[in-house]
């Protein structure tokens, strides 16, 4: 049973976050792969935010929808899986250019910083492109499931 502690830390995209379904999302990605954790801290950040974590720890200082940072090992207990950072702002942008939802993009971000947490990679053409299957997997089974991300804009 993972317990997740989210944190607003930005005001470009004012929302109020259905807490429960965010912790649903991360619960059902860790069933689908068959893991699983005790804690995952989520931090939507701003955008000039992500472009100073990007460049201090990528050495890249351009902005991108999200990062994370996997902290204990498997056989950790309790597992604290790692930190999630996302910009609302990457993702309200793309969805004014796009047919996506807003909230579908949240999770999609969420679905791929918690990827990385399990140790999933996105450094090769063929790391992405298995990330990214996986990827459209999981948001598709949600999406039947009904258990996205949601909130209030």
């Amino acid at each position: 049973m993972v317990t997740t502690n989210i944190y607003n830390r930005q005001k470009e995209i004012r929302f109020s976050l259905n807490s429960q379904t965010l912790e649903d999302v991360i619960k059902s990605i860790l069933e689908y792969e068959g893991k699983d954790a005790d804690f995952v801290d989520v931090h939507f950040i701003s955008d000039k935010k992500m472009r100073d974590l990007h460049k201090k720890y990528f050495n890249d200082p351009t902005s991108t929808d999200c990062m994370s940072f996997p902290l204990d090992q498997a056989e950790e207990h309790p597992q604290v899986l790692g930190d999630i950072f996302i910009c609302p702002k990457t993702a309200w942008d793309y969805v004014q250019k796009d047919t996506a939802l807003f909230w579908e993009e949240i999770t999609l971000y969420l679905i791929h910083a918690t990827l990385h947490l399990l140790g999933y990679e996105d450094s090769t053409t063929q790391k992405r492109t298995i990330m990214k299957r996986k990827e459209k997997a999981i948001l598709h089974s949600l999406i039947r499931k009904g258990k996205l991300v949601s909130g209030i804009l």
